[in-house]
């Protein structure tokens, strides 16, 4: 996509899911005419432990004169707004999704210039603004999906025969022997 200083611009890119990537570019947001290459990328080989790959990984990438730019600094956010689809985010909690980007000096995933502008989960869509460019992968903070995550597993302990004890001479509430339980 070629960006023009005083020209807004908004690039649709499908994604194979069914799901949408939507660059927009305010006017003004680039000072001399840059083009931007949107590519999707595999799933990352670097996965933290503490964030969940929500399927989406891809690079932005600007060129300037004909050559790559790194670095590039706009003077507005670019504004990407991501629409997946539910079986995008089958069993992981949309509220969470963020981006995030792999910092290649110290090897983690970082959300530095990137904000969360609105969450929709309803309409499966997030909406970025994105102060940088680089290489950036979709998660939920969680490593657990949440269909997992609501599950609490209690170890079930049993006696044979409980013992009774007495307060001040009397057994109090209820009292059970084997799995008969017995009012008092």
């Amino acid at each position: 996509m070629d960006v023009q200083p005083d020209q807004s611009v908004s690039l649709p890119i499908p994604l194979p899911s069914g799901g949408q990537l939507m660059l927009q570019i305010a006017g003004g947001a680039v000072e001399e005419p840059t083009t931007l290459r949107i590519a999707l990328l595999d799933e990352p080989t670097a996965l933290p432990q503490t964030l969940h790959f929500a399927g989406y990984t891809f690079a932005i990438d600007a060129f300037q004169q004909n050559g790559a730019v790194d670095n590039l600094i706009f003077t507005q956010p670019l504004i990407l707004v991501l629409t997946y689809t539910d079986a995008d985010v089958a069993g992981l909690d949309e509220e969470t999704l963020t981006l995030h980007y792999l910092d290649p000096a110290t090897n983690i995933w970082q959300t530095d210039g990137i904000t969360v502008v609105e969450r929709a989960p309803a309409e499966n869509r997030i909406t970025l603004a994105l102060h940088h460019l680089t290489d950036f992968a979709l998660f939920t903070v969680d490593n657990v999906p949440t269909s997992a995550a609501q599950k609490i597993y209690i170890p079930i302990v049993a006696r044979y025969r409980w013992k009774l004890v007495q307060v001040d001479g009397k057994i109090p509430g209820t009292s059970c022997l084997a799995t008969r339980c017995i009012g008092q």
